[in-house]
């Protein structure tokens, strides 16, 4: 209900101008839970983001990690996704595949969620 306010004072134009803020709308909507697993699937990273925090707050870290490995760029909080893959990966006791965090190292080579070389 928080997001659907803040996205709702920033007014159509905001979302229409950003991916981001259009997805995170369509994700706070009423059936946000089928669409961040719909667009998911369809290998959207923000909503895989989403529905990998979904999985890590319900208590299933592997189907977390699993979503969260495709969110690690090309959204506004790759780099905080990367520090969920990370320790949803150490509660499964699996390291991450180094070339996995490659994207995300090319477009925020200074996140502090990048697991040292």
């Amino acid at each position: 209900a928080a997001l659907q306010a803040a996205l709702a004072s920033l007014g159509p134009a905001a979302g229409n101008a950003d991916a981001d803020l259009k997805t995170l709308a369509r994700l706070a909507a009423p059936a946000g839970r089928a669409a961040a697993e719909d667009g998911a699937a369809d290998g959207d990273a923000l909503s895989s983001y989403v529905a990998g925090l979904r999985a890590d707050l319900a208590g299933d870290p592997q189907r977390a990690a699993e979503r969260l490995a495709h969110a690690l760029a090309g959204h506004g909080d790759a780099c905080r996704a990367a520090g969920e893959y990370v320790s949803a990966l150490r509660a499964l006791k699996v390291r991450p595949p180094a070339e996995i965090f490659a994207p995300l190292r090319a477009e925020n080579g200074g996140c502090v969620n990048l697991p040292r070389r």
